[in-house]
């Protein structure tokens, strides 16, 4: 199953110079750090379960692992293979240099990928944040900026769609309030951001 969901925003000329990092850092601490995850991250937190078993990542022995909102950063997505509240990790990332981006008339696109649970169990999935530019000025003049929410959920180990239609909707929900409050994370640190969609 997926889902995907995206806005744009218009930057304004005093904030064109964040890296799509920084913006991708303060939506990641946003969607894991807010309020509306905090019910599941304080059971993870007491419980520190350990579902994360990717069988193709070969994970080094001083993997950082982030169990508090706090060690997430606003301005450095955490390191690849990082492990946040035991069930989520960072799988891949990529991130357009602030060089590339300047003066160019093609879109740039920047990621990163939280694999959670187990390719090895009945349940696993992957977020994907994406942050692609335009580098095209909008009617106001301003640079626009698009941030993409993408997941998928399957079944690893057996070739058919997961039966849950009542979770299946309220996933959506869920998802949905989760990219509103990472939404909000960037746009309260980018002030005169406007929503032009």
């Amino acid at each position: 199953m997926e889902d995907s969901r995206f806005i744009t925003l218009e930057i304004p000329a005093e904030h064109q110079n964040v890296t799509d990092e920084v913006i991708l850092a303060r939506f990641s601490k946003g969607f894991f750090g807010g309020l509306v995850l905090a019910p599941e991250r304080i059971a993870l937190q007491i419980f520190r379960p350990r579902f994360l078993n990717f069988s193709k990542i070969k994970t080094p022995e001083d993997l950082p692992q982030i169990w508090h909102s706090t060690l997430l950063s606003e301005d450095q997505l955490p390191p690849l293979y990082s492990e946040l509240f035991g069930v989520f990790q960072v799988i891949d990332a990529r991130v357009e240099p602030k060089s590339d981006t300047k003066g160019q008339q093609r879109p740039t696109e920047s990621y990163v990928d939280f694999g959670f649970c187990s390719d090895q169990s009945h349940f696993a999935g992957v977020h994907r944040f994406t942050i692609v530019r335009s580098n095209e000025a909008s009617a106001t003049g301003q640079r626009t900026i698009q941030i993409h929410s993408q997941s998928m959920t399957c079944n690893p180990t057996i070739n058919r769609p997961l039966q849950t239609q009542f979770m299946w909707k309220f996933h959506l929900a869920y998802a949905e309030f989760l990219f509103r409050e990472a939404v909000s994370q960037v746009a309260a640190s980018l002030d005169g951001v406007r929503c032009i969609d």
